[in-house]
């Protein structure tokens, strides 16, 4: 089936691993380290432990085709969307079409580790945080490199690295434009008059498609 360029797509991502390597990094303290601390050990199997049925990860995404190109800008069909940013147009440059999306994790496991820390148990509250920041990480990943990437493949393309607005010379303040280019709301996304996303624990990026070579 080929892309759907006419509207956003919204999807419940399945369940994965949770990405334990990048949570030992976030944690500050490499697997062996934690295996010899049973303190730590314990806490972070209870923090795993809690966050799973907490985790509803969510994404929304939509292709676009690119228009123009000209100095740092990106004009796109069937959307006033303009990106302004050397950085992405270097990215795109051998793209005929760009892929915006957004997901999130969802607000439980961010809430649930602020009680923790207000309750004073900052260890597992930490913990939570480290695990909700690094999962919602991997699915933004599991949206681009998987599903999207299969997607395109059948099409004949293959995906780009991403960017997320917030990043080098592409503004934080385009997230409203993400917004609404994404259909977030419908996965339960808001951003605010600062242009944060919430739940704090969500992705927002565009990445390209470009021909497969042959």
């Amino acid at each position: 089936m080929p892309l759907n360029f006419s509207q956003s797509f919204q999807l419940d991502l399945p369940k994965f691993p949770f990405p334990m390597k990048d949570i030992y990094r976030r944690i500050g303290m490499p697997e062996n380290e934690v295996a010899q601390h049973s303190g730590v050990k314990q806490a972070l199997e209870e923090a795993l432990k809690i966050a799973r049925p907490l985790i509803v990860p969510r994404g929304s995404y939509r292709f676009l085709t690119i228009s123009r190109r000209s100095g740092n800008t990106l004009e796109f069909t069937d959307s006033p969307f303009i990106i302004r940013s050397s950085q992405v147009v270097k990215l795109l440059e051998p793209c005929p079409v760009a892929a915006f999306f957004m997901v999130t994790i969802g607000q439980s496991l961010e809430e649930k580790a602020h009680e923790l820390t207000t309750q004073r148990d900052v260890t597992l509250g930490f913990m939570l945080d480290a695990i909700a920041s690094e999962t919602a990480d991997a699915a933004a990943d599991l949206l681009h490199r998987k599903i999207i990437s299969n997607l395109a493949g059948r099409d004949g393309y293959q995906v780009t690295a991403r960017f997320s607005p917030g990043y080098g010379d592409w503004p934080v303040t385009v997230q409203p434009d993400m917004l609404k280019i994404c259909d977030g709301g419908k996965i339960g996304i808001s951003v605010t008059e600062s242009c944060l996303m919430i739940p704090r624990k969500s992705v927002s990026a565009v990445f390209g498609l470009k021909s497969r070579p042959v």
